[in-house]
């Protein structure tokens, strides 16, 4: 055979390819393409049988000419139409990922803005219980529970649920729920956030944590343990009871423990109130009553205190003859001017002796300076301040000079003055005073029953008398005091 014969005519080849191509999912015969020569071949039924080949349509029943425009213009679109529609499937997937990425965006801030708020609730029903609070809190807890971020954690859903109940029940009977309420709420939210915002810690951890929350709010709301059912034996029964009472004991030590912190709290609250009213002319009475209450917090607290040690002593309150209180539950005491006088603790800056080198003649000074206190020039009068003036800067406290509140005359008559006398310091706001004394201070108690007797008189040097322990006290204050410079 010559060998032109076997080269293959390029564009009949082009054409039995278009056509082939063009026909390639309607075929009405079977055949192959020579590589080489670019014969068409029918196969055989065993051949096919044997392996794959492609079905399209005999050339010489249709050809390529045939064809109409608007069939290769078909062949085309899908071709395209599959990769455009590639495409939008992937820019749809990253819209929808960066969309899903943006809503768990939103709805961590969102909870995260929850938690702060419900945060400030609880702080602020831990200072007092109000309706609206209580409410507020309630629809914080709901919108909480639907976040979809808790609602995966199938095991948060019981410590919200008894949230809601323990606000539930704040708000219906406030009278009822225990002052632990507040603070089994604010164990609850603490557990969530822990819980819901640190993924990756220990599952044990994790689970102890939740009991915790879990136990304080079923305490703080009162839920009884189940009744064992009649058909059980005694022996059973008995053995339940034990159990109980061992689950008893530390519930009943997280309770006192709980009401020991609320009780110094409420202490807390009180003390800047009760000495703002001391030092207040005319709120006398509100002191006092203040005081009484302050006092008996402290009592409470120390029999929970002994109980917790094992050592409970029912709470025995004695009534007082008077309906008058003494200002203080503690005082210092010291001989001034001959006579055993208390002073107010808060008023106290300084109480001790002066250095050697300004010992001279302090008995006849009308006004002192502080840094005459210093022992040499280079050490600091701030570490020896107590109350306001320890928060003052060392050039201030440098520059000031209080006046001197001299003893009476007669005192000199009767005892030669010391020569290296006590120096006690008063000072509160931008007042101050300073009392030469004959003997250190010492720190008396002051209980409830101990009577008081107010001054008549408000422009004296004492604003009462402290009768302890058979004694009778004279008790100023820096005002009172003040009033003797007032008035001379």
């Amino acid at each position: 055979m010559d060998q032109t014969q076997k080269i293959p005519d390029p564009e009949n080849f082009t054409k039995n390819v278009d056509s082939t191509i063009d026909e390639l999912f309607s075929a009405s015969r079977q055949i192959e393409i020579d590589p080489l020569t670019g014969e068409v071949q029918d196969l055989s039924q065993d051949k096919t049988d044997q392996r794959p080949s492609f079905q399209v349509v005999d050339q010489e029943e249709k050809h390529p000419e045939e064809i109409p425009l608007s069939d290769t213009r078909e062949l085309e679109a899908p071709a395209q139409q599959i990769e455009i529609t590639t495409d939008e499937k992937i820019l749809e997937l990253d819209s929808g990922l960066e969309l899903e990425l943006e809503e768990k965006k939103t709805e961590a801030v969102n909870l995260e803005q929850h938690f702060s708020q419900l945060n400030q609730l609880l702080l602020t029903l831990d200072w007092e219980v109000t309706q609206t609070h209580v409410v507020s809190a309630k629809k914080l807890v709901e919108t909480i529970r639907k976040n979809p971020k808790i609602e995966a954690y199938k095991n948060l859903h019981e410590l919200l649920d008894l949230m809601a109940i323990t606000l539930e029940g704040m708000a219906d009977h406030p009278e009822k729920m225990p002052t632990s309420g507040p603070e089994a709420l604010q164990k609850g939210l603490d557990t969530l956030k822990n819980l819901v915002w640190n993924e990756e810690q220990d599952p044990k951890a994790k689970e102890e944590l939740l009991i915790s929350a879990k136990k304080k709010l079923e305490s703080a709301i009162g839920m009884e343990v189940p009744e064992v059912a009649h058909e059980v034996s005694e022996e059973a029964v008995s053995e339940r009871l034990v159990e109980d009472v061992k689950d008893l004991g530390p519930v009943l030590e997280d309770a006192v423990k709980s009401h020991i912190k609320v009780l110094d709290d409420c202490i807390g609250y009180i003390s800047p109130v009760e000495k703002l009213l001391a030092r207040t002319p005319g709120m006398e009475k509100l002191h006092h009553f203040q005081h009484n209450i302050k006092n008996r917090l402290e009592k409470q607290k120390g029999i929970l205190e002994k109980a917790l040690a094992g050592a409970y002593e029912p709470s025995v309150e004695k009534t007082p003859s008077s309906s008058v209180f003494c200002p203080w539950h503690e005082l210092v005491v010291t001989q001034w001017d001959q006579k055993q006088v208390a002073i107010a603790p808060e008023d106290v800056a300084f109480a001790g002796t002066a250095p050697w080198w300004a010992q001279k003649g302090l008995n006849k000074l009308k006004t002192f300076k502080l840094k005459k206190l210093k022992a040499w020039p280079w050490t600091k009068l701030q570490p020896l301040m107590q109350g306001e003036l320890s928060n003052q800067g060392e050039s201030q406290l440098e520059k000031l000079e209080f006046p001197v509140l001299q003893k009476s005359i007669s005192s000199f008559s009767y005892s030669q003055p010391s020569d290296n006398p006590i120096v006690l310091v008063l000072s509160h706001a931008d007042k101050g005073l300073v009392l030469m004394l004959d003997t250190p201070l010492k720190t008396i108690s002051v209980a409830p029953e101990c009577s008081w007797e107010p001054s008549a008189e408000s422009n004296g040097p004492w604003v009462g008398n402290l009768k302890i322990e058979n004694k009778q006290i004279s008790v100023a204050t820096l005002e009172s005091l003040l009033n003797t410079l007032t008035n001379e």
